[in-house]
């Protein structure tokens, strides 16, 4: 498969974002439309009208904004921001008021990206994850322990992490207005979630059936090497990938040893 195209446009989007790292010497140039030329679909989205208080930009330029934004480095956030609302044109209606509505855009939004990104190259765990990200980007988050556990076990703790980065921008994007309102619940989501990370690394933590002591005693030379040696067996049984006793720490010493 040809990723090429797919490794310029991950390329374009390292301009974007407020963490993006520029060149010293020389201005890093950024043209929107550049996007267009390698995903003609973006074009529906230039100058189309939300008619919605929560937007004072069209589609591409709130799309444009969010990209500026974000707070994260990561491609596949930064992929699914770019792609975030590109159904948002074929999914438009209006209520009686005249104001504007995208009903199913994000699920959408998610099938189409998946087919795009296909025919760009991209690889399939980049495909995968950024799609998923763009069918849940609309998700309104409580703020309670309970729910952030439940989107966890859902798409798992790194999917989570890269999600609220796709909201936050997104937020950031929308009327000026709207923006402290709506980040302060994604705060507080924030703020759960991290120590929700912080109590699992702590009940991850085990006391090992053997100490500095039993490597020396096989072997081991005191000093980094042995230390380090340890946390890496800790992580291991942690994980449940080696038994935690005794005999079955000391067995994979010597194997490593010999």
């Amino acid at each position: 498969m040809n990723t090429e195209i797919a490794q310029l446009i991950i390329q374009e989007l390292n301009k974007y974002g407020q963490n993006r790292i520029l060149n010293t010497e020389k201005k890093t140039e950024k043209n929107p439309e550049w996007f267009i030329k390698y995903i003609p679909e973006l074009s529906d989205c230039v100058g189309f009208c939300q008619n919605n208080p929560y937007h004072v930009y069209d589609v591409f330029s709130h799309t444009i904004h969010a990209l500026e934004s974000c707070t994260s480095d990561d491609s596949i956030v930064k992929l699914a921001v770019l792609f975030h609302d590109i159904a948002k044109p074929c999914c438009y209606s209006e209520d009686v008021n005249g104001i504007g509505h995208f009903y199913r855009h994000a699920m959408v939004g998610a099938n189409m990206t998946n087919e795009i990104m296909k025919k760009l190259g991209f690889e399939k765990d980049i495909r995968e994850k950024t799609v998923q990200l763009i069918h849940y980007h609309d998700a309104v988050f409580k703020a309670n322990r309970k729910n952030i556990r439940k989107w966890i076990q859902k798409i798992g703790k790194d999917q989570f992490e890269r999600l609220l980065s796709v909201r936050r921008a997104d937020i950031m994007g929308h009327n000026p207005a709207c923006h402290e309102k709506d980040c302060a619940n994604l705060d507080k989501t924030e703020e759960l979630f991290d120590k929700i990370l912080t109590e699992r690394s702590e009940e991850t933590k085990i006391k090992l059936a053997i100490s500095g002591k039993d490597l020396i005693a096989v072997g081991y030379t005191p000093g980094k090497e042995l230390g380090a040696v340890l946390k890496a067996l800790e992580r291991q049984a942690a994980a449940g990938e080696i038994e935690n006793s005794r005999e079955a720490l000391l067995k994979t010493l010597q194997t490593n040893i010999t």
